[in-house]
């Protein structure tokens, strides 16, 4: 799923009585899965900033993260962003909805969680690879996220690299 979801507060959500992207995309996440028993990948400029938090819900005194049980590899997530804004708290909530986990900041070529977005005004992560958790479990080891930089705009292009993985394969061509 390709999504660009304008800022907070931009006149697209009062053209359309709704003020808040995120639960735009739960909604269309919702559809998706409701008829198709699939992986997903989003990507693109969901205008939300995570901070270094990672997928977790509160819980009593602390963090709980569900998404990290059970896992031989590691899951810490970092970021150059050390802002959390109302967008970034509702996409760690939706991934830890649709067990989710966000890619920036975690795999291998971007483990500093390099900023997405860099202007006269300031810098940020803004621009997010996300993926199924139970995707990301499968492909952990073979996969790659390159932030890059630009002369052309302010978002750095940023890209998603999945290699071939031989257990993988061999589990869909029935070990052929």
């Amino acid at each position: 799923v390709c999504v660009y979801l304008p800022p907070v507060g931009s006149n697209f959500y009062l053209s359309i009585g709704n003020t808040d992207g995120i639960l735009m995309l739960e909604n269309c996440l919702f559809d998706i899965l409701s008829e198709h028993d699939c992986y997903v990948i989003i990507s693109g400029d969901l205008n939300a900033r995570i901070s270094d938090l990672s997928e977790a819900i509160l819980v009593d005194d602390g963090y709980f993260n569900p998404l990290h049980r059970n896992v031989s590899y590691n899951m810490d997530s970092h970021s150059q962003d050390n802002t959390l804004n109302g967008f970034g708290k509702a996409l760690l909530n939706l991934c830890t909805t649709f067990n989710l986990c966000i890619m920036n900041g975690r795999c291998r070529g971007d483990h500093e969680g390099r900023f997405t977005y860099i202007s006269d005004f300031g810098s940020s992560v803004i621009d997010y690879f996300v993926v199924s958790f139970e995707l990301y479990s499968r492909i952990c080891d073979s996969c790659k996220l390159v932030v890059d930089d630009s002369i052309l705009t302010d978002h750095m292009p940023v890209s998603f690299l999945i290699s071939p993985v031989q257990n993988y394969i061999s589990d869909c061509t029935g070990g052929s």
